[in-house]
């Protein structure tokens, strides 16, 4: 097959999560109709999050696609793998940031707060990050890409567990 045609199925194969998403969100859009007056604000904001979750879902597909085009490409798997640990570094990075605006008590009416909602949304992403870097170690079919790929894991399943003591077993949400 050729290189073009690969490009071409993985974009049409987007562009079908987003006409999904966008059915979705058309659906529930005339399912919530009699509450648009009321709360228009909060059905919006549920729309938002239904198309993204659908989008998502639905994009599953054409990223295991893409993926599988690429398997036997080495330099991707390499660089790939790179990136993926730098990404698993900043979950550590990000925990840190959370327990020194916790310590230092930062004043929350500040740019502290802004990077505070994203270093929380990468705390929380622990688990997917996890699952999805075991998933491509899997994935790949070259032997260096995957050691790297199970220590980018090994990373967010130590920050995971440390997440779960942390917040669960000490109940401390601050």
């Amino acid at each position: 097959m050729k290189k073009m045609t690969k490009i071409g199925l993985v974009l049409a194969g987007f562009g079908l999560a987003f006409v999904g998403a966008c059915l979705a969100a058309f659906l529930d859009d005339l399912a919530t109709t009699q509450f648009q007056a009321q709360s228009g604000g909060m059905v919006a904001g549920g729309e938002m999050i239904l198309f993204i979750g659908v989008f998502a879902f639905l994009s599953v597909f054409s990223i295991g696609l893409a993926l599988f085009f690429l398997r036997s490409d080495e330099k991707f798997w390499n660089l790939f793998s790179l990136f993926a640990i730098g990404l698993a570094l900043t979950g550590p990075l990000a925990e840190g940031y959370m327990m020194a605006v916790r310590i230092l008590c930062f004043n929350t009416h500040s740019l502290w707060v802004f990077f505070s909602f994203f270093a929380l949304l990468r705390i929380f992403g622990t688990a997917v990050l996890g699952f999805g870097f075991v998933l491509f170690a899997f994935i790949t079919q070259f032997k260096q890409p995957r050691g790297r790929l199970l220590v980018a894991a090994a990373i967010e399943m130590i920050l995971f567990l440390y997440i779960a003591v942390h917040l669960l077993i000490w109940h401390n949400f601050a």
